[in-house]
């Protein structure tokens, strides 16, 4: 069995869970997730640390109990802790003395040949080594020359690229702005490219690609007129009071997705999930509520052709 961790900032937690469910194929309800497959998340947003889990119990007397029946040993361990719940916390370094005590071998806590991951919830206490970490790379991204303000948070376009694309997909942007799905996409591997309507974008999008070593794989058109054939597509839809859009070219936008894309992850203002299925045919796989400070909420659509 595998424990992944999930950090998860606030208003977050139905996108982390969803990101866990993308790459893992389970649900969890909590901010560990379980899982009977080893997977590698150094691409996740919110998925910190796997951890092969050798020895459990439902307390930490169990847990060591287990540790000591099992005659688990390893020389020049490390143990780090890991509270996911807000009921659990540490106060002390006892529990860690406790299972260190019960491992055959001596720690290195400077240069450890081996880190184990201690996991602690009101149900479940685990031992075992930490296997996979994510890269924590995107919050590089922001030092891109240019911003948007309608522009989604970078860590949320790591994680939507995430639930429709993997490594050496194919994916398209066709309302990139300036750029933050499309930077995100190609920064873990994902054989993406943009489009904009406006020329301006387009070229700052460029000048960010450039800026973070990326290829500039981005060019100006009209997504309403897209043809081709992708793995996935992302598309943050405008909204707010200065947008002059209306549904119908929101409509024809999302028509076209779904006529070269298999997997499509939609952001908008409010609920689609009634019109992507009845009036477009998509089949809609998860709807994921994020709320922001100013009241605003951000619907994110899964969807794939039926």
């Amino acid at each position: 069995m595998y424990a992944y961790i999930l950090v998860v900032p606030q208003s977050h937690d139905e996108l982390a869970r969803a990101e866990f469910h993308a790459f893992t194929g389970c649900d969890t309800a909590s901010r560990i997730g379980l899982a009977s497959a080893a997977i590698d998340i150094s691409r996740a947003a919110f998925i910190s640390t796997c951890i092969h889990i050798i020895a459990q119990g439902a307390s930490l007397e169990e847990l060591c109990a287990d540790i000591s029946a099992k005659g688990l040993a390893w020389e020049g361990f490390r143990i780090e802790n890991f509270c996911p719940s807000e009921k659990l916390k540490f106060t002390s370094l006892e529990p860690v003395i406790a299972v260190a005590d019960a491992i055959t071998g001596r720690p290195d806590l400077s240069h450890p040949s081996v880190r184990l991951g201690l996991i602690a919830t009101p149900d479940l206490w685990a031992l075992g080594p930490i296997i996979s970490e994510y890269a924590f790379d995107w919050p590089a991204h922001e030092k891109r020359p240019y911003f948007y303000s309608g522009s989604l948070p970078t860590r949320f376009a790591r994680a939507m690229v995430n639930l429709v694309a993997s490594p050496g997909d194919t994916l398209i942007d066709p309302c990139c702005g300036v750029g933050v799905a499309l930077i995100e996409a190609l920064a873990i591997g994902v054989n993406a490219v943009g489009c904009d309507v406006n020329p301006k974008l387009v070229g700052r999008t460029v000048d960010n690609l450039r800026a973070l070593g990326l290829p500039q794989r981005v060019f100006v058109a009209d997504a309403t007129r897209l043809t081709g054939s992708y793995d996935a597509a992302v598309l943050d839809l405008p909204y707010g009071r200065n947008v002059s859009h209306g549904d119908e070219l929101y409509t024809d936008l999302l028509r076209t997705l779904g006529t070269i894309a298999r997997r499509i992850a939609v952001v908008a203002a409010r609920d689609l999930s009634a019109e992507l299925s009845d009036n477009l045919g998509l089949r809609v796989l998860r709807h994921i509520q994020v709320p922001k400070s100013n009241n605003l909420v951000r619907h994110l659509h899964l969807t794939a052709a039926r």
